[in-house]
């Protein structure tokens, strides 16, 4: 009979102890699923954040040069030297004023192309090609 008993509390255990486990491993499950969940949705947060900041900066970036070359065209443009050579249309004394300038933009800006184009569109001195008109 003693026999029995233990038998039926063992009965009882496995019928109480394993629904508990049951739940408590889907309860488990569940925090872990609902954390991961969270996780992911920071993350997404947290890399749309540094994008939006990358693309800002990038733009800021952009803004300066186009700010800066902009200046150096400017200083190009009013340089009387530059339009005294092209409007007598000395080549070669143009090409070696305009050289070192483009050197330097090259140098600085990896900037391959700098013309100086007469007003019907016709390319008068490629300082980047000299030999080319």
């Amino acid at each position: 009979m003693n026999q029995r008993k233990y038998v039926h509390d063992d009965n009882i255990k496995i019928k109480i102890i394993l629904p508990v486990l049951i739940t408590f491993a889907f309860i488990l499950v569940g925090v872990m699923a609902g954390m991961f969940s969270i996780q992911k949705i920071s993350n997404k947060e947290q890399i749309k954040n540094k994008i939006q900041g990358v693309e800002q900066l990038f733009q800021e970036y952009l803004s300066d040069e186009a700010k800066f070359l902009t200046a150096q065209i400017d200083t190009i443009k009013n340089n009387k030297d530059f339009q005294h050579l092209f409007i007598i249309k000395n080549r070669e004394s143009l090409f070696k004023l305009a050289k070192p300038v483009f050197d330097k933009f090259y140098t600085q800006y990896k900037i391959t192309h700098f013309y100086f184009t007469d007003l019907s569109r016709v390319n008068f001195l490629r300082v980047h090609n000299f030999e080319k008109h």
